[in-house]
């Protein structure tokens, strides 16, 4: 797993911010992304209880690789794969690449999200076994229990083995 190819989408971009292991999986991992994840991350109301402060600048300088997605990479996506029309703009965009690519799935290269949505999509293209919790990564990184600790529910991984579970079970759809 270290080492390996690194997909993230803007929710774990944030998390790792907010908890202080962006460094950590950088250093360990070659993270990529795609354009709209870059924006969402380094956007959002200063003001708003839990904003997390992503400097663009810092989040371009640390990835390995930011991919650009085109209109007609989005709807080969969307038209292949009906679950993929209700992802969110950023993960649509991470999942167009990555279909566009045909590069999953793949033992070499690792997804992370937290999205439901996008969970139960990558089950239904047959990519499930490359998610990958940001726990996870953060751990394989080296960082330790206090900072492990912090991560939100939705990022450990006993949360994504469970969500893994229902959707592979039928149970979540």
């Amino acid at each position: 797993m270290a080492g390996a190819r690194v997909f993230v989408d803007t929710n774990v971009i944030i998390e790792a911010h907010r908890v202080g292991c962006w460094n950590a999986i950088c250093g360990s991992f070659s993270i990529e992304t795609v354009e709209k994840c870059i924006k969402e991350s380094a956007s959002g109301n200063p003001d708003k209880p839990g904003w997390v402060h992503v400097p663009e600048g810092e989040l371009r300088g640390r990835l390995t690789r930011v991919h650009q997605v085109s209109k007609a990479e989005i709807a080969a996506l969307v038209l292949s794969n009906a679950a993929c029309y209700v992802l969110d703009d950023g993960e649509q965009q991470l999942f167009a690449r990555l279909y566009a690519d045909k590069i999953l799935p793949s033992q070499e290269i690792l997804v992370s999200t937290p999205d439901k949505a996008a969970i139960i999509a990558a089950h239904d293209l047959g990519w499930l076994e490359s998610w990958t919790s940001l726990d996870a990564l953060a751990r394989t990184a080296g960082v330790g229990r206090a900072i492990l600790s912090r991560l939100r529910t939705q990022y450990q991984d006993g949360w994504l083995s469970s969500i893994k579970t229902k959707v592979i079970l039928g149970a979540l759809t």
